[in-house]
């Protein structure tokens, strides 16, 4: 029985399944999530987007934060769990199988929560679900223009995560994300900011829509110093 087991394991991965969905597990920032196949794998790269979250809730005192698209909940857990601040997190999945599966990751990491804080998960699409403002937006959104640059995507990646956490449809995409920006915007308190994990060769033309809307936007780079990170700030 035992051989059987691994045999068939040797077999998904000669097929191509990630390892983390094999055994459903992957490591973020400094915890072990819960993953299948409803949600995306945690890349090293979001943890970046984790540490200027935290570093902005440190600075700027805030209490409150909105994970959208937040999928196995890496981001809202990691947060909640990091730092030192009493916070209210709200983790937002168009998809409620990736719910379950944050669901889960929040039940394993309970004993890891701060006492004063507390964490809510909310089904529907972008910002909508949220009832009242916060302080700060995070979000790893779908960003690869399925049109333009589907064809650039891993073949592990395109064939075994799920399409509507990667891909956009082309006409549509800079209309979608302004429509993003737009809403986050008006969900966010006076000084609050809005950090997105974005695509290397999109950012630069999604800038100046996030511009209208936020008093400042910059970009940062990655690991490989491509442009990976827009950061919006909104002003009283």
């Amino acid at each position: 029985m035992l051989l059987d087991r691994r045999h068939s394991f040797f077999q998904n991965l000669l097929r191509g399944i990630p390892l983390q969905y094999l055994l459903r597990e992957a490591h973020f920032f400094n915890s072990r999530f819960y993953v299948n196949e409803d949600v995306l794998i945690p890349r090293s790269e979001t943890e970046l987007l984790v540490e200027d979250a935290l570093d902005l809730i440190r600075q700027k005192k805030y209490q409150s934060v909105a994970d959208i698209g937040t999928g196995s909940g890496c981001v809202a857990l990691s947060l909640l769990t990091e730092s030192n601040e009493d916070l209210r997190v709200f983790a937002v999945d168009i998809d409620q199988k990736a719910l379950d599966v944050c669901a889960v990751n929040a039940f394993r990491l309970a004993n890891k929560k701060p006492r004063g804080s507390s964490l809510e998960l909310l089904l529907g699409d972008r910002v909508s679900p949220l009832a009242t403002k916060v302080d700060l937006i995070a979000t790893n959104p779908p960003y690869i223009d399925e049109d333009a640059d589907r064809a650039g995507v891993h073949f592990q990646t395109d064939q075994w995560e799920p399409k509507k956490a990667l891909y956009l449809e082309g006409e549509s995409y800079k209309d979608w994300f302004e429509e993003l920006f737009k809403t986050s915007y008006d969900k966010l308190n006076n000084n609050g900011a809005f950090l997105m994990e974005g695509h290397e060769n999109k950012l630069s033309l999604l800038a100046p829509l996030a511009k209208k809307y936020f008093s400042k936007v910059q970009l940062k780079i990655d690991y490989s110093q491509a442009d990976r990170f827009l950061l919006a700030f909104k002003d009283e």
